[in-house]
């Protein structure tokens, strides 16, 4: 129920690396407390994060996300040319671009994650 809660509209997000370790963070904390201690020797501790996900067995949320965002990119592609959702991602903004660095684009998002070969899965 947490991760519906984290991931609605995520299909639309663009992550940079401070976001997708924050997500992580969460996604332990929340694994952790739900998971519980562990009573070692007479000791409780908090349990490890390798411990936590080995445990919780599925994919991080951040995989989830990626996949989602892949799906929701087929789900563009395949829609009619006249449809608002598909000219919007296909429709480009001319004029000057404002000085400094550039903004990470959905799209530029999306091809990373088509980029990716699936070693690194959890």
């Amino acid at each position: 129920m947490i991760r519906t809660v984290l991931c609605y509209g995520c299909e639309t997000w663009v992550m940079n690396n401070k976001i997708e370790s924050a997500l992580g963070a969460f996604e332990r904390k929340i694994l952790r407390r739900i998971v519980g201690p562990v009573n070692e020797n007479g000791q409780w501790r908090i349990r490890y994060n390798q411990e936590v996900m080995e445990q919780y067995r599925d994919m991080d949320v951040v995989t989830n996300i990626k996949l989602r965002r892949l799906e929701w990119a087929g789900h563009i592609n395949r829609m009619e040319n006249q449809r608002i959702r598909r000219k919007v991602m296909e429709g480009r903004i001319y004029g000057k671009r404002p000085t400094g660095r550039l903004k990470d684009r959905w799209a530029n998002a999306v091809s990373e994650d088509a980029r990716f070969n699936g070693d690194n899965t959890h």
